[in-house]
């Protein structure tokens, strides 16, 4: 595949993966058929402990719809970041410089959005920054483990 069809296949490819994440967003349908699941999984656990770290989250809402949502947007924004690095190709030479432009996509994305969002509380805002810089974090380890040797 040449460099140019490689190109358009990822540009074409992220749209539509960004679109499909943004309709999933919208509709909430991924995060309220997988939050029962998440449910279960919280009534599993010793009620004090779940009740003592929900307590300190941004939380308004059902709380296992609430972590598939953040858990989804840690995932979204590692592929952004990812997306961005095949992106920029091999024009990007020096190793941190691609690590930090994952990790720079990441956060953008997330600041996009917050920026579409608003206004919401600061708690929020920087919760959902943290979950931007943490889907960073994920790709920027992803692609070191995937890298061509």
């Amino acid at each position: 595949m040449s460099r140019k069809v490689r190109r358009v296949v990822i540009i074409v490819g992220g749209v539509a993966f960004c679109l499909l994440a943004f309709w999933l967003a919208h509709t909430r349908s991924f995060e309220f058929a997988v939050a029962e699941h998440v449910r279960d999984a919280l009534h599993s656990l010793p009620a004090p402990l779940v009740m003592a770290v929900l307590t300190h989250l941004p939380i308004n809402e059902d709380p296992a719809a609430w972590i598939v949502r953040k858990a989804a947007s840690v995932g979204f924004f590692a592929i952004v970041g990812v997306l961005a690095r095949a992106l920029a190709g091999g024009r990007i030479v020096q190793r941190s410089k691609r690590e930090w432009l994952v990790f720079g996509a990441a956060v953008a994305m997330s600041a996009a959005i917050e920026i579409y969002e608003r206004p919401e509380p600061a708690d929020d805002v920087l919760f959902d920054l943290a979950c931007g810089a943490v889907g960073g974090i994920i790709g920027v380890l992803a692609l070191r483990l995937f890298r061509r040797s």
